[in-house]
């Protein structure tokens, strides 16, 4: 007997373009959640096949009361419509997979290292690849199925799933609807989004605007299209070094050093701007204040002093220069040499790109016994409106013809948590953050009086949590820079990192 379809149902056909790393990878069929999916597909519809908002949708969201939506008393019928406004809608999704492809070491490279670096948990969490992936739609309402249907290849071909969603994993597109192949013109479809978006303002029912759509050259290796994204990502923010072992990324761009400065750091020190970066105020602060006395001056518990002065001995011993923990600092390229400019100011400039509260300096280390690591950390004060601010950068891999585009969609956003009821009022200049230094000695591990190894020969350390560590916090504050155009800042760097732009929304032109 063939397939039956219903009026009342859609079948999608989806083609998974890159590993999934999900957490539920012990369970049979583990792919796709429906928890996760139709939460973002209602958020996409609400957005883009509705033009008047609520009053457009609301016959079509579970719970909806006729007689309160159809109120002859205006005050009623607003007041109802803002309290149902974000209900889901009443449609079923069920998914299954077929085809599973476990060719995927999460603990290969580029993976592990580019995306977990040194994260405990990533054993929780496996690659996912399917041949194929089909979605059921099911709903009573038809009309809803239609708009479902108009919007759902635009849906999936800006959207990611699962864990590090935003960096290209667990992407997929539209490969059929019902009995019919899709045309998948990736370029056609961002331009028609770009169009639409034009239209939508920043707030609280809005969060994000889409203005640019970017395209890298094709990759015909996988894994060569996520060092792509990773080493260009990190040029963008952090920047790259030695290190980074970025040299497949280094032949691509035609460059002739691995050091690379940040860009978005290059992109505020300028005579315009006027703003440095954290990373040199962070290094301009050890310099002055990272000797044992001025550090002990923050700490208030007697062990952690303790453990501090110990810290210190093996410095002694084993570094040069180690009265000052910046003295033993990996050489880096030293900023804090440079004529420093009393018109500019220190910005935490790299959250823009999406808060990080973490940023690690490698210790040298001339005994390999031990290893000592320094983090700097800038978390939100206690006074910050803001709380978490996601990056606005979305990598997309796509499959065509056996090579792999990278697009990136690019958004302007206030897509933050935060601890006021009005994101009206508050913007990402009040992300207050306060700098932190830890200091973690992690010992080498060792059976039968041998160091342990791994693979490639190298020593293996005790993680951080079970190493001794101290936390010196300080009272110096960093807030996120107001004048940050994103559209500025990709336009002037992106075809630096090899991207074109698809299109580019943005009014002011």
């Amino acid at each position: 007997m063939g397939k039956f379809m219903t009026s009342n149902e859609l079948t999608i056909t989806l083609k998974q373009h890159t590993p999934m790393i999900h957490f539920q990878h012990g369970q049979s069929g583990a792919t796709l959640r429906g928890t996760e999916l139709k939460p973002k597909l209602d958020k996409f519809l609400k957005k883009h096949a509705f033009d008047k908002g609520v009053e457009d949708y609301k016959t079509f969201l579970m719970g909806y009361d006729k007689e309160k939506g159809e109120s002859n008393n205006d005050n009623e019928k607003k007041e109802y419509l803002e309290k149902i406004k974000d209900n889901a809608f009443d449609y079923r999704v069920t998914i299954k997979v077929s085809g599973e492809n476990d060719n995927f070491d999460i603990n290969s490279n580029p993976f592990n290292k580019l995306f977990f670096g040194n994260t405990k948990d990533k054993n929780k969490y496996k690659f996912k690849m399917y041949g194929k992936v089909e979605l059921k739609i099911f709903s009573f309402n038809t009309e809803l199925l239609t708009k479902i249907k108009e919007n759902i290849e635009s849906f999936f071909a800006i959207t990611n799933f699962g864990t590090r969603q935003n960096k290209g994993f667990g992407s997929f597109t539209v490969e059929r609807i019902n009995d019919k192949d899709t045309e998948n013109n990736f370029k056609e479809l961002y331009k028609k989004l770009l169009e639409k978006e034009k239209k939508f303002e920043l707030n609280e029912n809005n969060r994000s605007k889409i203005v640019a759509v970017y395209e890298n050259s094709e990759e015909s290796d996988l894994k060569k299209a996520f060092e792509i994204i990773a080493y260009g990502y990190k040029n963008l923010k952090s920047g790259l070094t030695k290190q980074d072992n970025s040299n497949y990324y280094i032949r691509q761009r035609n460059l002739t050093n691995q050091y690379q400065n940040s860009l978005i750091m290059k992109h505020f020190n300028d005579s315009t701007k006027k703003t440095y970066w954290e990373k040199r105020f962070i290094k301009n602060y050890l310099k002055k204040e990272g000797t044992l006395e001025k550090l002990l001056q923050n700490i208030p518990k007697r062990e952690d002093q303790e453990l501090l002065k110990e810290f210190f001995k093996d410095f002694e011993l084993y570094y040069d220069n180690a009265n000052n923990l910046y003295n033993i600092l990996k050489k880096e390229t030293d900023t804090t040499n440079q004529s420093t400019n009393p018109n500019f100011k220190y910005k935490n400039v790299r959250a823009l790109l999406g808060y990080g509260d973490t940023y690690n300096f490698i210790v040298n280390n001339t005994e390999e016994n031990f290893q000592y690591i320094l983090k700097a950390l800038l978390k939100p004060t206690k006074n910050s409106d803001i709380t978490r601010y996601k990056s606005p950068l979305t990598y997309k891999i796509i499959r065509e013809k056996d090579k792999y585009s990278i697009y990136i969609i690019a958004k302007e956003s206030c897509d933050y948590d935060i601890k006021e009821d009005d994101i009206n009022k508050i913007s990402i200049e009040n992300l207050e953050t306060e700098l932190s230094i830890q200091i973690i000695k992690r010992m080498a591990k060792k059976h039968n009086n041998n160091y342990v190894r791994n693979r490639r020969g190298k020593i293996q350390y005790y993680p951080e949590n079970k190493s001794k560590n101290v936390r010196i916090d300080t009272s110096k504050i960093l807030n996120v820079p107001s004048d940050f155009d994103i559209k500025d800042f990709l336009d002037k760097n992106m075809p630096k990192l090899g991207y074109t732009p698809i299109g580019v929304n943005n009014d002011r032109n």
